[in-house]
């Protein structure tokens, strides 16, 4: 009986590892989109104001 019940919960608790797994998956690609908008929507703004810098460090 108890090794059927340990076997019961390592099934069930690799089953939760997958779907926290998943989830968190989920969650790092959400995060990845959201960074890539924030750089969209940062990066017009970061040109200009780095262009008169940027430049002046490349002609040295």
């Amino acid at each position: 009986m108890t090794d059927n019940l340990l076997f019961f919960d390592f099934i069930s608790n690799s089953r939760y590892l997958k779907a926290k797994g998943q989830a968190i998956n989920i969650l790092k690609s959400l995060r990845n989109i959201i960074k890539i908008r924030l750089i969209y929507t940062k990066q017009p703004l970061c040109i200009k104001q780095k262009r008169p810098p940027n430049g002046s460090l490349s002609q040295h």
